[in-house]
């Protein structure tokens, strides 16, 4: 699995990057994890930040999702 996040060196950036870590770690996920801390150059459609791309589709932007809320995108 590859997962892309893009935030913003702020606290709510802070906050989805370590939810994010923590889920992949709960459920056991085998992921190569990419963080970045500014706007992407590509064409994934992401204008905010927070934002989760799951093998290249883009889940959310713009958003903090709450732990449950990423868990369903790993279900």
């Amino acid at each position: 699995m590859n997962i892309q996040i893009y935030v913003n060196e702020n606290i709510k950036g802070k906050v989805f990057e370590q939810r994010v870590k923590e889920v992949i770690e709960e459920l056991g996920v085998h992921a190569d994890l990419v963080i970045t801390y500014k706007q992407p150059e590509c064409s994934c459609h992401v204008f905010y930040s927070p934002a989760l791309i799951i093998d290249n589709e883009l889940i959310t932007s713009g958003k903090l999702l709450s732990r449950d809320e990423i868990v369903h995108h790993f279900m």
